[in-house]
């Protein structure tokens, strides 16, 4: 049906309405929505997407003399559109070509903040028996509106819920809170002038449409309910804990440092022995009944 589309619009001068393929897919959808479906149950839908081309007389005669009517307009308008591109050309220079030149509309996200649905005076009687139950002077009381939570607002936590991934708005929100990205209104590194998102490291400009596969990944993984992440080599099938035991008899000497061992001396008394060698160095001897606490390795699952 590609060849007639240059002939749809003069068709539809006489009456007939056509339909581009996407519409037409739109209409054959429409037909399977489970509300038709169900009818077509109990008796059967006739549609209607000819267009009214049944009632056009000598249908293809109209088409025969619009495409010759086109392809000579198309004729006259050629050398006529070549002359003005080469005038303009001519005037204007290498400026030219950049009237000439296409712009890339990429999506941007849109953000919509609703002020929340207040309660109505109605909706609050039920708490009025609640008065002079409680002393309000040693009550706190929080007013305001908003969710803080592991996915930061209610929008968010929606869509996670709902969805279980966020869209390209709940994305930058989440982006700019985590400071991966700011807004920016000035001038670039390069001088050039930018308004939009930037990313917060390399200051380099972030379109909208590249925020969601640029950071998404980084925010679901230090986001939401989670496991905390290990740090300094903390194992918590490998929990340290110490516990204080007594000695059951002497232990062998040995050799610290002269401040260290007076630090022993002075906890541990009578229960601990201390000298100095021949070369210099300290020793410290415990005796049986000193205490020394001693490290177990537990399984820590909370």
């Amino acid at each position: 049906m590609d060849a007639t589309n240059m002939v749809a619009q003069e068709v539809e001068a006489h009456g007939v309405r056509t339909f581009s393929a996407k519409e037409m897919s739109f209409n054959i959808l429409g037909l399977m929505h489970p509300l038709l479906f169900s009818i077509t149950q109990v008796e059967p839908i006739w549609a209607d997407l000819s267009g009214g081309m049944d009632r056009v007389a000598d249908l293809a005669e109209i088409t025969t003399r619009i495409r010759p009517t086109i392809n000579k307009k198309a004729k006259l308008r050629r050398p006529i559109a070549c002359g003005n591109s080469a005038e303009f050309k001519t005037i204007n220079g290498v400026e030219a070509e950049r009237v000439l030149q296409t712009v890339n509309v990429t999506p941007c996200a849109n953000f919509g903040f609703d002020f929340p649905e207040l309660e109505t005076p109605e909706t609050l009687e039920d708490f009025a028996k609640l008065r002079d139950v409680i002393d309000l002077e040693k009550v706190v009381i929080i007013i305001g509106y908003g969710e803080v939570g592991p996915w930061s607002s209610a929008r968010i936590r929606w869509e996670m819920e709902a969805h279980g991934e966020l869209t390209l708005e709940g994305c930058i929100e989440m982006a700019w809170m985590m400071g991966y990205i700011k807004h920016l209104d000035e001038r670039l590194k390069d001088g050039s002038p930018h308004v939009g998102w930037v990313d917060s490291k390399s200051g380099e400009p972030v379109d909208d449409k590249n925020i969601k596969g640029k950071y998404q990944q980084d925010i679901i993984t230090h986001a939401g309910v989670r496991l905390p992440e290990l740090f300094r080599g903390y194992d918590p099938k490998h929990k340290i804990f110490h516990q204080e035991i007594e000695l059951l008899h002497d232990l062998e000497p040995l050799e610290v440092a002269g401040d260290e061992a007076e630090r022993f001396k002075r906890e541990h008394a009578e229960r601990c022995d201390i000298w100095a060698g021949e070369g210099g160095q300290w020793f410290v001897k415990f005796k049986k009944g000193a205490r020394v606490w001693m490290p177990k390795a537990v399984v820590f699952n909370r």
